[in-house]
């Protein structure tokens, strides 16, 4: 019986595999800016005080403290081997996600196929968080930190505190996010507790798991600027609100995302389900409603569905294992989700076998715009802007750093800069303050999409270098 688990396993785990590969295709996000602060950080000995990287916010409060040790990570690999190693991390890390996924369902007592078919739903609808960025990390042990806890959590040893002390501060200082596995266990400590403390029959058990919340917080204090850090994880980041990842699912119901619009409202209900027919203690119940709010509130956060999905369907899986059908409808679900899988990426995919080493999608970065600025010494502040607000500052500090600056880049919009992103709005849609702004900033450049407006005292000022299907440069003349 166990060595058909393990084939069971061996099975899901190459489905998982295949699937993971689909993810090495030219990249559309912001994780070029990750390389350049390695660099600063390497260059530096440390991390650099204030924002060198953006001549507006020059004098803000440090910005790449709490993705430093990924920032590290990210450039060792691109100085070895190109951004090109850096994709292909993408799909290495999708794989372990995978693998995290199974081990955090069977750990929940689901057999190989069941854990199988989970993985593949939270898989898929996770597809789209496979980028070039830190929260990799964080996808990958979220769900390998819980199926260590939930495997010792009646019985925690001292070498599991330890496991899991290591391994939450490796996690914080790869991604702030690791932030939430203290918190929530802490939270369910205090509900393991509650009871037994009112009626007094607390025994060592309880005295442990206090030990391994303690332990856990421990970890995510070792760490530079840690005060800083969890600052940052729990603050408010109004920016937060022009970036479509922070949005809610629910906004997708009745357009081509809507899978991830159902997955965590299809979790709530089989929680709430489970809540109402008593099927969960208080300590599970309080492990699962943190992850269902967050995957619920922003689109960045639905892989953290799987946790309360896996949570609810664990006291029903022996009656549901009872129905003669169970099986079939579950292949059936699992080659489902694989077809909805490739359907989704293989296009992606066939591109990249034509162009294995195009980096930047030219379709989503200004490629041409960039080569020609390269290829003509264009240096200095120049202001980038498009309609996804700060991605092609990114591309363009990875491709031209130092010797261009630019006025915000990505990080921003996890920052409390509010007042920059007013003035980069005035200036992109030609308000009456955008002379005066870009005097203010002396502005050599602009690199800018199809969609900026100068207002009409500006125009005269600039004339054009360059212009393609998706950019244009141009260079101040007065």
């Amino acid at each position: 019986m166990r060595l058909k688990a393990r084939h069971g396993y061996c099975a899901g785990s190459l489905i998982l595999l295949a699937l993971s590969v689909l993810s090495f295709y030219p990249n559309r996000d912001c994780g070029w800016i990750d390389v350049v602060e390695g660099r600063l950080i390497v260059q530096e000995r440390g991390i650099p005080a204030g924002d060198p990287l953006s001549f507006a916010t020059h004098d803000s409060p440090r910005l790449l403290h709490h993705l430093w040790l990924s920032d590290i990570v990210f450039h060792l690999i691109d100085a070895r081997f190109g951004f090109t190693g850096l994709r292909a991390l993408v799909p290495l890390m999708a794989f372990l996600f995978g693998i995290a996924l199974l081990l955090f369902f069977a750990t929940l007592g689901f057999d190989p196929l069941e854990s199988t078919v989970l993985a593949l739903a939270v898989f898929a609808v996770s597809m789209d968080r496979f980028r070039v960025r830190p929260h990799l990390f964080s996808m990958v042990f979220l769900f390998l930190a819980f199926a260590v806890l939930y495997r010792r959590w009646h019985d925690p040893r001292p070498r599991d505190m330890l496991a899991l002390f290591g391994m939450s501060a490796l996690w914080m200082n790869l991604h702030t996010e690791a932030i939430i596995f203290p918190a929530t266990v802490s939270l369910m400590v205090i509900a393991d507790i509650a009871v037994p403390l009112y009626k007094k029959r607390l025994d060592g058990r309880h005295g442990r798991l206090c030990l391994l919340a303690v332990a856990l917080w421990l970890g995510v204090l070792c760490t530079p600027h840690h005060y800083e850090k969890i600052a940052f994880a729990i603050g408010s980041k109004p920016l937060q609100r022009y970036i479509m990842e922070y949005e809610s699912p629910l906004r997708h119901l009745f357009d081509k995302r809507f899978p991830m619009a159902v997955f965590p409202v299809a979790s709530a209900l089989l929680l709430g389900f489970a809540m109402y027919k008593r099927k969960l203690s208080p300590v599970f119940i309080v492990a699962a409603l943190p992850f269902l709010y967050l995957s619920i509130r922003h689109m960045r956060f639905i892989y953290m569905a799987g946790i309360p999905l896996g949570l609810a369907l664990a006291p029903f899986v022996d009656s549901l294992r009872a129905a003669k059908a169970y099986r079939a409808a579950l292949l059936l679900l699992g080659a489902a989700i694989v077809a909805f899988v490739l359907m989704m990426r293989l296009p992606d995919f066939s591109a990249t076998i034509v162009s294995p080493r195009q980096d930047a999608d030219p379709n989503w970065f200004p490629v041409e715009a960039v080569a020609f600025m390269k290829s003509r010494g264009i240096e200095g502040r120049i202001f980038v802007a498009e309609r996804m607000i700060t991605q092609w500052s990114s591309y363009l500090l990875y491709e031209r750093y130092p010797r261009c600056t630019t006025f915000l880049d990505c990080r921003h919009v996890n920052a409390d800069t509010d007042i920059r992103f007013g003035e980069f709005f005035q200036i992109y849609r030609g308000a009456a303050t955008q002379t005066r702004l870009l005097d203010t900033y002396h502005v050599e450049y602009l690199l800018v999409d199809n969609d900026f407006v100068f207002h009409p005292d500006e125009r005269d000022r600039w004339t054009v270098l360059h212009r393609d299907r998706l950019a244009s440069v141009w260079k101040r003349v007065r």
